[in-house]
Parts: C-alpha cells; sequence; structure tokens
C-alpha cells in the first residue's frame, strides 16, 4: 500500500520545523544582531556632525574670505543645514559605521537591547512583581485583576492574563543555564518561544488538512516570516500579540477532523472537549477570545449544513452538531467555573455593546483619544496585505479559498471545502476588523497562511499531474524538482523584500536616558507617588520607577486623559495644579458624582474647572449657587480639595514638540457632541468614522490645532541683534522681535517670552501683524526660539520644558535627562503640595 505525501512523519516534519524556525528566528533576533547602548548612538550622531561641520567651516572660509564674521557664521550654519538635507542617507550611512567603532573599541551600555515597544513594559512590571510575591495582584473580580499602578489613585481592573506566568517560566529556565542573566534579557526571549509553538501549531493544521509536505514548508516560511508577524513576535516584543496566532491555529487544528469522514462520535466528543479547553486557555491570554468561539461554532454549523444538504450523510451531521453542542457547553461550564457563572455572558454582552456601536456609533462625550493612536487607525486593504505577507501571499491564499470551494485539485475535496468555509469566514470576520483598525492585521494571517498552503498544495498537485505527462522516471523526477523549485521562489522576494523593512518595522523606544529618569524617580520618590505622564511612558513609568501613573497605553481612553491635557494647558501655574489636585486625589470621581446628582457632562466639566484653580471656601460660595444640598458640596470639595499623594509632573521632547494631541483632547467640545447623540437628525449630518472628513468634522469642534514650530537655532549675531533660523531676528537688549521668513511670514509676533531676573515675562507688541508668539530660551548654553500660538506658549507644560521651574511658586525641578543628541529629553517636577493647600485650602 502506497503512503500518501501528506502522510504524517515525524522526522520529516522536524525538518520542516527547523528549516522555517531557523529563517523566522533569524529575522527576529535582528534587535540582539544590531544592537549598540544608546550612548554610542548620540556618541556616533554628534562625531559625525562634528566632522561635517568642519568640513563646512573650512569651505566658508575658502570660499568667502572677504565676509564678515557675522555674515560667514550664517553662511556656515546655512550650508551645514543644507549638507544634512541632501546628503541624509549618507550621514546615516557614516554614523552607522563610526557606531560600529565604537563598539568594537569597547562601547558603553547594556549588553542587550531594552524590550520593544511600550505595551511590553506592562507585561515585565506584572512578571516582576509575579517573581517577587508570587501573584500579579492581590484583587481579583471574575475575569479581572486590579493593577494598583494604573488609573492612579484608584487603579484599574485589568482582563485576567498567564502571560507574565509564560514570562516567568522562560526566565526560570534560562537563568537555570545562565545564572547571570537579567530579567529583562530573558524575557526578551519570550516571543521567540512563543514563535516556535505557533510554527508547530501551524505544521499541525497542515497536517490536519492533509497538506504535502514541499507546499507545508513555503508555506511555513512565509507564515513564520510575514511583516506583521515578525513586528509582534520579535525578540523583545514582550506583549500577548502571539497568542492571537498560538490558539487560533491550534483550535483550527482541533476541528479539522471533524470535516474528516471517518469520525467517530466518541472521537467528536473528545475533541470537543480539546476545543473547550482551548477557548479557556485562550480566555486567559487575550480578552478577545470569543471571536474564535464565534469562528469555531460558525464553522461547526456550517459543516453540519453541508453534510446534511450537500454530503447527504446523517451520520456526520449528528456528529458535528455533537461536537458543535459539545463545544458550546464545555466552554461555557469552563469560562464559569474558572471566571464565575456570570463572566460568559459579560463577555458577549460586551462584545455586543462593541459591535453595535461599530454598527451605529455614538460620538464619544469624553474626548475620543484612540483616533491618535496609530495601530487603531483604519487600516487600507493595501495596507493589510503589505503587513500580512504581500499581494503573492494573498492572491494565492485567496486563490486556494475559491478553488477548495469547488473540491477540485484535491485529494480530499470534502476536508478542504469544509475548511475552505471555516477558513474563508474567519477571514471576512478579521478583515471586516482590520478594515477598522490596523491592530487587528495579526488575525488575518493564520485563515490568509492556512489558504495559501491549501492553494499551493493545489499547484504542487498540478506539478504532479503534469510531470506523470512525461515518459520515463528521470524526466518526471526532473520536471517535478524544477516545478517545486520554482515554487520555493516564491519566498525569496518577500524574504528580500523584509531585510530591507527590518530597520523600519520594529520600534525600539525604551533607552538608557529614559532608563536612568525613571531610576531616579523610583530612588527618589514616596512608593505612593503619581508621576502625572501622558499615556506613552505609563508603562515604562510602572515597570521601571514602580511608581502609580494617571493613564496609560491600556487605559488610553478614559476622563483622565482630558483633565491631564486641561492641567498641562492651564494659563497659570493655580489653574493647573488645582486640576491635578483634583486628578490625584480623586481621579474622574467629582465629574462622576455631578452627574449623578443629575448634571449634564458638559455642565460638571465646567463646574470643576471653575472651582479647582479656587480655594475651597470660594469654591463653596460657587457651588452652592447650583447646589443646595450642603451635604452634597461637601463631598465634592473633597473629591477636588483633598490632599493628594505626592505628585510629579513628568514631561518630555516628543510630547512638547507633538502637541497636536493636547489641542484635540483639550478643547473638546462636550455640550455640541451632547446635543448630536441626543439629535438623530443632527447625528445624521456627521460624517461616517471611516473617513477623513470625520477626523476634519472632529478638529472644527475642538477650534482647530495650535500653530507651533520646533525650535530655531542661533544662526549669528549682528551688533545686539540675535539672528534665528528661518529670518527670525530679536534684539537681545530691548527683546524687539521681527520675522521675515517664506515658512512664517513677514511681520511682528504677538508678543515674545523670555526669562528675566529668575521670573518668566511676556512682552506683548505693539500693532502685532503675525498669530503667534515667541519664545526665546537658552539649551546647551546657547538661545534659540520656538514659534507658538500665544494661549500655547502660556501653558504650563511650554513654560515647564523651555523654562523649568523659574517663576514657579509650587512647582520646583527634580531631575532633568538628555542623550546627547537631545532627541530624547525627559524633565520631570515636583509638587510642593504642603505650600499649594496652605494658599489654596
Amino acid at each position: 500500500m502506497t503512503v500518501p505525501l501528506w502522510k504524517f512523519r515525524l522526522p520529516a516534519y522536524a525538518i520542516l520545523f527547523l528549516t522555517a524556525l531557523v529563517i523566522g528566528t533569524h529575522f527576529r533576533t535582528y534587535p540582539l544582531r544590531t544592537h549598540q547602548s544608546h550612548d554610542e548612538q548620540g556618541k556616533a550622531t554628534l562625531l559625525v556632525i562634528a566632522r561635517i561641520k568642519g568640513q563646512v567651516d573650512a569651505q566658508v572660509e575658502r570660499n568667502y574670505p572677504e565676509a564678515t564674521a557675522a555674515q560667514k557664521k550664517i553662511l556656515k550654519a546655512q550650508l551645514l543645514k543644507e549638507v544634512m538635507r541632501e546628503e541624509h542617507e549618507k550621514v546615516q550611512d557614516s554614523i552607522t559605521k563610526v557606531k560600529q567603532n565604537i563598539e568594537e573599541a569597547g562601547g558603553s551600555g547594556r549588553d542587550t537591547p531594552y524590550l520593544l515597544a511600550a505595551d511590553s513594559f506592562h507585561f515585565y512590571q506584572l512578571t516582576e512583581r509575579l517573581l517577587e510575591t508570587g501573584h500579579i495582584s492581590n484583587t481579583f473580580k471574575g475575569s479581572k485583576y486590579l493593577n494598583d499602578l494604573m488609573l492612579a489613585p484608584k487603579g484599574h481592573y485589568e482582563p485576567l492574563t498567564l502571560h507574565p506566568y509564560v514570562g516567568a517560566m522562560v526566565y526560570r529556565v534560562i537563568k537555570f543555564f545562565h545564572p547571570e542573566v537579567d530579567l529583562m534579557q530573558a524575557l526578551g526571549y519570550t516571543p521567540l518561544v512563543l514563535t516556535a509553538l505557533s510554527l508547530a501549531a501551524f505544521l499541525l493544521a497542515c497536517h490536519g488538512l492533509r497538506i504535502r509536505m514541499w507546499s507545508s514548508l513555503i508555506a511555513a516560511i512565509m507564515f513564520v516570516c510575514s511583516p506583521i508577524f515578525i513586528k509582534r513576535s520579535a525578540w523583545g516584543w514582550y506583549d500577548n500579540d502571539p497568542y492571537n496566532t498560538l490558539f487560533p491555529l491550534l483550535i483550527l487544528a482541533a476541528m479539522f477532523p471533524f470535516y474528516k469522514k471517518n469520525l467517530t462520535r466518541i472521537r467528536g466528543l473528545i475533541q470537543a472537549g480539546i476545543l473547550g479547553l482551548l477557548m479557556l486557555g485562550y480566555a486567559y491570554f487575550w480578552q478577545g477570545w470569543m471571536l474564535m468561539f464565534v469562528v469555531a461554532i460558525t464553522g461547526l454549523a456550517l459543516s453540519a449544513m453541508h453534510g446534511f444538504w450537500m454530503e447527504k450523510d446523517h451520520g456526520r451531521v449528528r456528529t458535528r452538531a455533537i461536537g458543535l453542542a459539545g463545544c458550546a457547553v464545555l466552554t461555557f461550564i469552563l469560562v464559569a467555573v474558572f471566571f464565575g457563572p456570570g463572566e460568559f455572558f459579560q463577555l458577549f454582552k460586551e462584545g455586543y455593546r462593541a459591535l453595535t456601536n461599530f454598527l451605529q456609533p455614538q460620538l464619544s462625550v469624553w474626548p475620543d483619544l484612540y483616533i491618535s493612536v496609530g495601530e487603531l487607525h483604519q487600516a487600507s486593504l493595501f495596507e493589510i496585505v503589505v503587513l500580512t505577507g504581500g499581494f503573492l501571499f494573498f492572491l494565492t491564499g485567496v486563490a486556494g479559498l475559491l478553488v477548495s470551494l469547488t473540491g477540485r485539485f484535491s485529494e480530499t475535496p470534502v476536508l478542504h471545502r469544509q475548511a475552505g468555509l471555516t477558513l474563508g469566514f474567519f477571514l471576512g470576520l478579521s478583515l471586516l476588523m482590520t478594515l477598522g483598525a490596523q491592530r487587528f492585521a495579526l488575525l488575518c494571517l493564520t485563515p490568509l497562511a492556512l489558504l495559501f498552503a491549501m492553494g499551493l498544495n493545489y499547484l504542487e498537485n498540478g506539478i504532479i499531474c503534469a510531470s506523470h505527462r512525461f515518459s520515463g522516471r528521470r524526466a518526471q523526477l526532473t520536471v517535478g524538482t524544477a516545478l517545486r523549485g520554482a515554487m520555493a521562489l516564491l519566498t525569496v522576494m518577500p524574504l528580500v523584500t523584509l531585510h530591507r523593512q527590518m530597520p523600519r518595522l520594529l520600534n525600539p523606544i525604551y533607552n538608557d536616558t529614559w532608563n536612568a529618569a525613571l531610576l531616579e524617580i523610583k530612588d527618589r520618590t514616596p512608593p505612593q507617588s503619581i508621576i502625572n505622564s501622558w499615556w506613552p511612558p505609563g508603562h515604562f513609568i510602572k515597570a521601571t520607577a514602580g511608581r502609580r501613573v494617571t493613564f496609560d497605553g491600556a487605559t488610553i481612553n478614559y476622563p483622565q486623559a482630558y483633565w491631564l491635557t486641561r492641567a498641562y494647558l492651564a494659563q497659570s501655574e493655580q489653574a493647573g495644579l488645582g486640576i491635578l489636585r483634583m486628578l490625584n486625589n480623586s481621579a474622574n470621581d467629582a465629574a462622576e458624582l455631578l452627574t449623578d446628582m443629575g448634571f449634564r457632562t458638559s455642565s460638571a466639566v465646567t463646574i470643576l474647572r471653575a472651582i479647582t484653580a479656587l480655594n475651597s471656601r470660594q469654591a463653596r460660595l460657587l457651588l452652592e449657587t447650583k447646589i443646595p444640598d450642603a451635604g452634597k458640596v461637601d463631598r465634592l470639595l473633597a473629591l477636588t480639595h483633598g490632599r493628594p499623594p505626592p505628585s510629579y509632573i513628568f514631561i518630555y521632547r516628543d510630547l512638547v514638540e507633538k502637541n497636536i494631541q493636547l489641542a484635540f483632547i483639550g478643547n473638546w467640545n462636550f455640550a455640541t457632541i451632547e446635543a448630536l447623540n441626543e439629535d438623530p437628525k443632527l447625528m445624521a449630518e456627521v460624517p461616517d468614522r471611516s473617513s477623513r472628513e470625520y477626523v476634519q468634522y472632529l478638529w472644527k469642534l475642538a477650534g482647530g490645532p495650535y500653530k507651533y514650530h520646533t525650535p530655531l537655532a542661533l544662526e549669528g549675531e549682528d551688533g545686539d541683534w540675535m539672528l534665528f533660523e528661518n529670518g527670525v531676528r530679536i534684539n537681545s537688549r530691548s527683546k524687539v522681535c521681527a520675522i521675515d521668513s517664506p515658512s512664517f511670514g513677514r511681520g511682528i509676533p504677538q508678543s515674545i517670552f523670555f526669562v528675566q531676573d529668575g521670573q518668566v515675562v511676556e512682552l506683548p507688541f505693539d500693532s502685532p501683524t503675525l498669530g503667534y508668539s515667541v519664545t526665546l530660551f537658552e539649551e546647551a548654553g546657547r538661545p534659540s526660539v520656538v514659534l507658538m500660538d500665544r494661549y500655547l506658549a502660556k501653558s504650563l507644560i511650554m513654560r515647564l520644558f523651555y523654562f523649568g521651574d523659574r517663576g514657579m511658586r509650587y512647582v520646583r525641578a527634580f531631575t532633568e535627562k538628555s542623550d546627547l543628541s537631545r532627541q530624547t529629553d525627559i524633565r520631570v517636577f515636583e509638587v510642593d503640595w504642603d505650600a499649594y493647600q496652605r494658599d489654596y485650602q
């Protein structure tokens, strides 16, 4: 009896597995293979720029010997800027070479890179706590646990996850063989372990589909080298994304036996039990596990209907119906036992609510910060194709789906037709989700990769049939080998493209400067301190400093974002700290109390913005005109004017220079949005949420972004006049300012902000002709200027970043850290609540 080529053979599959794993691991270890410390990057950058500057200076001196010193200085600055712009790629290559030289000479910094992105640090903090205390939290409620470092000061209930336990296991295994390994380094290998498990699950699914060995190998390489999978499972990506390939593949592999002819009822019940256990396991790693539950139930239902109408085999229909019912019942029982009886329906309810909001959206009363997060933006079909593996991968997968539904070119047409129905449904559902948010692109990979394997399998079957037309064993073997080699070439171009993409595909953010700043916070602040920072560094602060944060990447769309933005944009120290006092004392409880009293959210926000800037006596007088119940007034004032824990304001350059979110969130139009949500006719006029017009509409409600330009350097001096880039001139004595720039216009700004006698002073100009102000400050001992809206220039965040604690009564500088290039520039300030409460209690 001839053994079919798809028959499971362990040694052959081991070779397939190891081949694909080696290729995939090569790309995933890119951060390790190219690691150099951030200090070396800064040193190399400064050395290269200094070398270029010396060449530019010599060229100006040689070409313009008659020019004055001031003219030469301006020419040198302009020529240096031109060279840096036009020769950007060559400059970057030079920096890379100098970095390598520094590394070879024995550089400084960590032996291995830091974890990638920001979410990795969220799980790093949980793993560290697990290893120190034996658990990730002291408080659990259903399927959630309390993380006391999030949404300070109250904490936040997060979906329960076993990912930190997996990371801890990897750490312990590595530490057994390498005792000196540190936690971060060991956890960086966790996604590589999960990739290997996902690859094994992929080959298991290919075996279940009876895919030939050669097709399985090519499909496995394409799967493991998919750009979105590489990005979400590279070394250092200590996030839960890899589970979104591992568990869907295992669940699909457990479903495929239902589509075969020889499945008995007993085996069907066993498979249903396996599906239920896999659903429970998935629920412990990803809150959206219900997606695969829907896919499994729908796939089994489609299979049963196919058996009833197409196969006319009622025995198989009953077996599949038993599997469907068993999977549903067992999943419900397991979730009820492990999470609580109500959690199964609660999760369905949350999913239904999300779907309703998607199909019949309402504008959020509180600011929608999701709209500003890149991976939550809608993805085009082109982006999905590129992220998953390219057009050849996508089109082959679609062809595999279409051919599977016909049952042609397959040795097992019934199996492939029913698998095609399930994978087609899964692909359609995941595509719909990804078109709504790019974050879900990884979900498209699993069905596409298996359909790609099926498409290759049909092609290989065709190759075998074609080779049989040739006479002679050698001719058949030669033709078959040649055509299979052509199939293998399909992987070459995607891998070459991936190699070029690697530097842009990964996003290391955390570096030595971040680490130094956060370790100082950890060492010098009380344990119950609250760090008031914008959301991206939130996970960093929790993980390294071990301190509570106002909000972070996991709590991005909570009202805390609005209140912190209003504190940043406050036009006085008193007003800004008043908002921080409320926020750090009671989070958003004051607004919730007012809405419980019957106030609309817009009215509640207006009241709170008014009373937080006052002392408690003045605030009481104002509240008594709106709330007749003295007890309720007392409750509200306890939330807004109580003394908060030690508080710190955390500011960094990227937030300051990319301040567009501050205008969008801080100027949210509550009243208009409430009116839209209450009037279906007005809501019908709102542009579709998938259109650019929708974003423009929200910007119109917020009043548009602030004018702002990054700092302009001093180019030279002409007597008392300081000459800056882009035609900005400031008299060093009188501070008179004139601008003659093709970019910023010609005329006089509204005012200039500068430091005089230790105080920040605003000098308004008579008859201004330009719609912005100028901020004059010193950086690294040299004057620089920033052009921005006057409102933004007066804000607390801009004053703190550009002038430090000068002119502040209740805020004092805590620490300042920056790298050599000042691309990473962090300023932390401490709030003196004792002094503030004395004056504004």
